[in-house]
């Protein structure tokens, strides 16, 4: 499979340690291929995709949106998806 476009996004875990509230950054990537849409939980068609869409939520993240037939799929990113977007919907022309 040849990867098209590809966006990191993180996710933030906490935990306890000591009493001591620490957060976890971990990234991971989104990957847009020929015929789907691969993230390291789930697997999209691009039938199934409907649309993809950005929000900034901080000056650190934004969020990512992947509209399903399977529901909305929301993705914390640092940098603007913008290009991984319009590779989608290039695709879905």
């Amino acid at each position: 499979m040849k990867i098209i476009a590809k966006q990191t996004y993180v996710k933030v875990e906490r935990i306890i340690h000591y009493n001591e509230q620490i957060s976890k950054e971990i990234e991971y990537e989104i990957h847009l291929v020929e015929n789907k849409i691969l993230t390291p939980l789930n697997e999209f068609s691009l039938k199934q995709v409907l649309d993809m869409s950005y929000r900034s939520v901080s000056n650190l993240y934004g969020c990512l949106y992947l509209h399903t037939t399977s529901g909305l799929f929301a993705y914390f990113v640092k940098t603007d998806p913008q290009q991984f977007i319009d590779h989608f919907k290039n695709m879905k022309k």
